[in-house]
């Protein structure tokens, strides 16, 4: 150990590091020595070594890159598919090209990066004409709507009376309707990027005008709370009003009928892409039973969740008073508030559809007897094809299995599996990282933490590996990864906004959340012990697990 070095510092800037507490919520009841010592590294590393390297600098080759769990061909052709043909006939500009890849347990999904830029730019350029904006926001809302009864249509049929023309038919009519739903709803990916940047330099030149840049983060947090409640505060409410009833008068009829009414509005927040048990009469029963059994105080929930989106917008208020938005930074701010509700609804269809294309996969296995597991790694044209004729190459299903990469096009598919697949995924893509022990995000949720990360690739990973306090590590976050949210000190993604699930779970746990780190997956091991420190949006790697 080094000598120790004496720091002695005036009387005003004692005062100062008082003052500087108010803002500094992470340093608040340290005494003066520990403050002047987290200040005084902090300072270190930003001249010296352990440089925090920013996202916009760490993409290097054409793609933005995203790490998840194992996803099979049926499940992502739909969207890689739809989002390159008919791009262009839905937003209004295209995306050209993207890049799927998979080994192991793992999956990359790649946006290339120009078609994020320029989508991102078309729509807010043209979203400031009035015309445009509104038939646009028409046509989503109208398009989540017809997806809703479309996914609740199929849901409703029995296949089992179809004739095989009959089952194709139906097939390939939900096929194409969830590929449009698709190639409309990746607009979000675009604008979780280009409007996050737009956003954030206004906001920060507002906040310099007034000499209150320091304040950026913790104001930030504020500016980007959500307008209204998420789909899974809204079911968390519903369950929470119908403890309060339970525990009043136990269960009734009319609350029985209740509980099917949630079970047939929020049957989807379990599932993931590959997660396929979906909420039930008997999962909300025990989940109302735990709340009453824990003795929670109801009635607070209650009001707390009541209250959320009033509350957000007096915050909101406040804020717009004392910065005084310009026009700029409302506009932002209304296509802000537009698509962190369009990234609940893209959730949703999401897990409704790929649900929907599962119960076709099901019915086949059954009619054909080859299995589920194989079924679910064939393009749509093979699954038409062995509906018509009762063949499918098993052997290139196998290869895929073992590791594929795609690149979709509108010329057309360029597939290849095994190691040549491999090879070609660590040509095209980022090589791993190395000897870096600090990277940044975008903040999602104030807060700062230490603890153990633990990295997951799939909601079962979370839900087997997240334990009280350890910090989350994903690619991304969906529904069926909440359980696991709910244990965790802190939560770091690779990629997403704002508007992000990861961001809006975060907010309404309020634990802190660095979202579109790009590399997190990438750098961080198990039981690596971290620094998590929202307020500055950046991951400090304490201590390697040996």
């Amino acid at each position: 150990m080094g000598k120790r070095q004496l720091v002695q510092i005036s009387a005003e800037q004692v005062k100062k590091l008082v003052e500087i507490e108010g803002l500094r919520k992470d340093i608040a009841g340290y005494p003066i020595p520990k403050k002047v010592h987290i200040f005084l590294q902090e300072k270190l590393r930003d001249e010296f070594g352990e440089k925090v390297v920013p996202p916009e600098e760490r993409v290097k080759g054409r793609w933005f890159e995203y790490i998840r769990e194992l996803l099979p061909i049926h499940i992502i052709a739909p969207i890689a598919l739809g989002i390159v043909h008919y791009s262009r006939e839905m937003i209004g500009a295209e995306f050209t090209k993207i890049l799927v890849a998979s080994e192991s347990d793992k999956s990359w999904w790649c946006n290339y990066k120009e078609d994020i830029y320029n989508i991102g730019n078309f729509l807010l350029t043209n979203l400031r004409n009035k015309k445009f904006a509104n038939a646009y926001y028409k046509k989503y809302e109208k398009l989540v709507k017809d997806m809703r009864i479309e996914c609740q249509k199929i849901r409703a049929l029995d296949f089992i009376k179809f004739l095989d023309k009959e089952l194709l038919k139906q097939y390939n009519s939900f096929n194409e309707k969830i590929m449009h739903f698709h190639a409309l709803v990746f607009d979000i990916d675009a604008i979780d990027v280009v409007l996050e940047e737009k956003m954030k330099a206004k906001f920060q030149k507002l906040l310099s005008k007034k000499g209150k840049e320091k304040e950026f983060n913790a104001k930030y947090s504020i500016l980007i709370n959500p307008p209204e409640l998420s789909y899974l505060n809204m079911e968390q409410l519903e369950i929470y009003k119908l403890a309060k009833e339970v525990k009043a008068k136990n269960i009734t009829p009319n609350i029985k009928k209740k509980i099917n009414n949630l079970v047939k509005n929020y049957w989807w927040t379990s599932l993931g892409w590959t997660v396929r048990t979906e909420n039930d009469f008997k999962k909300y029963l025990a989940d109302i039973k735990t709340i009453i059994k824990k003795n929670k105080n109801i009635d607070e929930e209650i009001r707390k969740l009541t209250n959320f989106t009033e509350n957000t917008k007096k915050e909101k208020q406040k804020l717009e008073k004392e910065f005084n938005f310009d026009k700029e930074l409302e506009y932002y701010l209304e296509i802000f508030e537009k698509y962190v509700v369009y990234h609940d609804y893209r959730k949703e269809i999401q897990m409704k559809g790929t649900s929907v294309m599962n119960k076709f996969l099901f019915e086949l296995s059954r009619r054909q007897g080859i299995k589920y597991e194989d079924l679910v790694w064939a393009w749509q044209s093979e699954i038409k094809n062995y509906m018509k004729t009762g063949t499918i190459d098993l052997e290139n299903i196998r290869k895929r299995k073992e590791a594929y990469l795609i690149v979709v096009t509108k010329r057309g598919i360029e597939q290849l599996t095994g190691e040549e697949a491999i090879k070609r995924r660590k040509k095209e893509l980022m090589a791993a990282v190395k000897n870096i022990q600090d990277f940044k995000g975008i903040t999602a949720s104030l807060g700062r933490i230490t603890g153990k990360a633990k990295i997951c690739y799939s909601a079962t990973d979370a839900i087997q590996k997240v334990n009280k306090g350890d910090i989350l590590i994903a690619g991304m976050t969906l529904p069926d990864y909440v359980t696991a949210m709910k244990k965790a000190a802190a939560i770091v993604t690779d990629e997403g906004g704002v508007t992000c699930h990861a961001a809006i779970v975060s907010r309404e746990l309020k634990i802190p959340c660095i979202v579109g780190t790009r590399i997190a997956t990438r750098v961080l091991h198990d039981g690596d012990t971290i620094e998590v420190n929202a307020n500055h949006g950046t991951v400090r790697i304490i201590r390697r697990k040996s």
